[in-house]
Order: structure tokens, then sequence, then C-alpha cells
């Protein structure tokens, strides 16, 4: 796996990724402990204005299709994504919502994290950067080991790793104790960069190569519509739900994403689905 640091280009964009994702986090931590100390109303607010720029993510997978990756990179987020074409895939309109919807609860439950860790696990900004590093350092080893899951029939990686991931969401909103809860996000992390290598891979294969980066790129448009709208919903929740809830949801939005997936996989295919699974879709 560390073959591709052999390659300058890749390693340069690697590390570039890992210090701006660095700075992104000790942001984000910083900025959420201090506004839940202030309000936790407060939370709808930052969450919606820190990510509504994901809402252009859709144009950007058009142009990906037509120009060299480089430019679009550095100019684009210009034209439209060309739903048409892709709503043809059945399987992938069935998916689409569930993905939208994961990363809706996903995203509150992302806010309203240091909430649970002042008020139900009674820790302060340590506990809550630790847990948050927890999750980070467990993705990054489940994205190390991605390849030995890989080994695997794409049916039994996702059904694995799917129910692992979901019954850590719910067994989270369970926990009362920090190291409890540490290990729990660190072993989510893991199995969260799993599915997500599984499921891309999947993706991957069974869209069509001349609409692909309009499918990705419809994805993370949705879901970076979902993700400031639960931002903004989760701060307000407080009064009508309790935390737990955007915990459960998320957990059985993973758990059904997981079955459309294992739809998708062919049973007996290696790491994820064979080449004939978009005409058939």
């Amino acid at each position: 796996m560390f073959r591709v640091f052999r390659w300058p280009a890749f390693t340069s964009v690697w590390l570039g990724q890992v210090l701006s994702q660095l700075g992104t986090q000790l942001f984000f931590i910083m900025a959420y402990w201090e506004l839940q100390l202030r309000s936790p109303y407060l939370l709808s607010a930052a969450g919606l204005a820190l990510t509504l720029p994901n809402l252009l993510s859709a144009v950007g997978g058009s142009l990906v299709d037509r120009w060299d990756a480089r430019y679009v990179m550095l100019w684009t987020d210009i034209v439209r994504a060309g739903w048409h074409t892709i709503a043809r895939i059945r399987w992938y309109v069935a998916v689409l919502p569930i993905i939208v919807l994961l990363n809706f609860f996903f995203a509150g439950v992302d806010v309203l994290m240091s909430v649970w860790t002042h008020r139900v696990l009674h820790g302060g900004a340590l506990e809550f950067g630790s847990i948050n590093a927890a999750l980070s350092l467990g993705q990054l080893l489940g994205s190390l080991c991605a390849g030995l899951a890989a080994r695997m029939s794409a049916r039994t990686g996702l059904l694995t790793f799917g129910a692992l991931t979901s019954l850590l969401m719910l067994g989270f909103s369970l926990s009362r104790f920090v190291w409890l809860s540490l290990a729990m996000n660190f072993v989510l992390g893991a199995s969260l960069a799993i599915i997500n290598a599984i499921g891309f891979a999947l993706m991957q294969r069974a869209i069509p190569e001349e609409v692909r980066g309009r499918a990705f790129g419809l994805i993370y448009s949705f879901a970076g519509v979902a993700i400031p709208l639960a931002s903004g919903l989760a701060g307000a929740s407080l009064r009508v739900v309790p935390v737990a809830a955007w915990m459960w949801l998320c957990s059985a939005s993973c758990a059904a994403l997981i079955v459309d997936w294992w739809r998708v996989a062919p049973k007996g295919a290696a790491g994820g689905p064979a080449s004939d699974v978009a005409q058939n879709a």
C-alpha cells in the first residue's frame, strides 16, 4: 500500500491534504467547543455557515468528465450535473437518498458531539478533542487496511463492516464513559473507512465511465445540501429530541445503506462488483 508514495505527484497531493485536514479539524474542534460553552444553539448557525460551500460539488463532477481534472480542481463549479442520464441507473437512484440521509444524520451527530461530551460524558475540551481524534485515527487505520478487506467478497465485506458500523453508532449512544466512547469511536472510524472503500469501489465499477463524474458529483452535491440543513437543525433540535436520537437515526441510515449496497453487489465478487453490474442495473 505504501508503494503509491513512489510517485512524487501523489506524495505532494497527499501531504497537502494531510496538512489541510489537520488545520481544518483543529479549527472545527476549537470553534464547536467554544460555541457550545456560550450556547449550544449557536452550533446550528455555525454548522450552516461552515458547510454551505459543499453545495457546489455537483458542478465539479460534471467538469471532471469533460476536461483536465487539474483545471477542474482549480477553476470549476460552473456547469450542471446532468441528472437525466444518471437517472437511468435504477439502483443509483435508490441508493442516493439513503446516502443523503446518512450524511444528514452524521452531520447532526458531529455538530452535537461537543454537547454530548459536555453534558452526557461530563468531559472537557480535552476529552472532546480526543474523541474526534479517535475517529480520525480509526479512519486512517481503516484506510490503510482497506486493501485487506478487499480480499473478502463485496457482499461479505459490506454486511460485516456495515453491521459493525451500525452497532457501534448505536453503542456510542449508550456509552456514559469517556474511555469506552474513545475506543468505540476509534473502531467506528476504521469500520467507516472500510465501508466507504468497498461502497465507492462498488459504485465506481457499476457507474458507466461517461457519467461517473456527474454521478459522484451529485452524491457530494446532495450530501452538501443535507449537511448544512442538519447543522442548522441540530442545535435547534436540542429542545425537542435528545442528542442520542441523532445517533439512533444515523445507525438506522447506515444499516439501510448497507442493505441497498448489498443488493447491488454480485455474489462471490471479490472487492467489488463485476463490470456487468451497470448493464444489469
